[in-house]
């Protein structure tokens, strides 16, 4: 910080409050209040190299709101049709719930495996998805084959107001080839276009 010098060429003291700070995932945290727990980045969703794309997007929804509907599955074939599954092939499914401290996910079986876009871009495999929310303000969607993630995605949510959210979200896909980097890079634009229908919802 820069002050002018006041009278006799004293440069006046400024103080400027001091925030513990993190960074992660090419973010940085900040803790505004004055105590409490640290900054614990979450795992590694990918254990190998993957086709990754980051996004940065503001929009007319609150946090909780924002959150809620990147978590809940079953409104996609409604409100997204086409996208990631379609109108006319709605099931009933028995999902699993877990939690921790501060978390709790959502695994839904192979059979709620998406029948739309996003089927035809990962291939006819059937997939066991899970929708997580990590407090204060991440959500997390992954699919996994055999045990092992193919598909994920990470949303750090920050209210930019008491009616907006900005969503910084990465994506990865299993691999590195050109295949692979087409893939995120087609996601990605989707889930543009799926959050612009929800923000249609939300922000009205």
């Amino acid at each position: 910080m820069r002050g002018d010098a006041g009278p006799g060429g004293n440069t006046p003291r400024i103080r400027a409050q001091a925030f513990a700070t993190a960074e992660h995932d090419g973010l940085v945290f900040v803790r505004m209040e004055g105590s409490g727990h640290g900054f614990t980045p979450p795992p590694p969703q990918q254990d190998i190299a993957s086709a990754t794309r980051a996004d940065d997007i503001t929009i007319r929804a609150s946090l909780a709101d924002m959150a809620e509907n990147i978590l809940d599955t079953t409104h996609t074939s409604v409100v997204h049709a086409g996208y990631l599954r379609q109108a006319n092939r709605r099931q009933l499914v028995q999902p699993g719930v877990r939690c921790g401290a501060d978390w709790i996910e959502v695994v839904y079986p192979e059979s709620a495996t998406p029948s739309g876009l996003v089927s035809r871009l990962f291939g006819t495999e059937c997939y066991e998805i899970t929708d997580r929310f990590r407090a204060p303000g991440i959500a997390e969607v992954e699919y996994r084959r055999n045990g092992r993630i193919e598909f994920a995605s990470r949303f750090y949510l920050s209210p930019a107001s008491e009616n907006e959210t900005r969503i910084f979200s990465r994506l990865s896909i299993r691999g590195t080839s050109l295949l692979s980097q087409l893939k995120v890079s087609i996601v990605r634009a989707m889930l543009r276009r799926v959050v612009s229908e929800d923000e249609d919802i939300l922000g009205w």
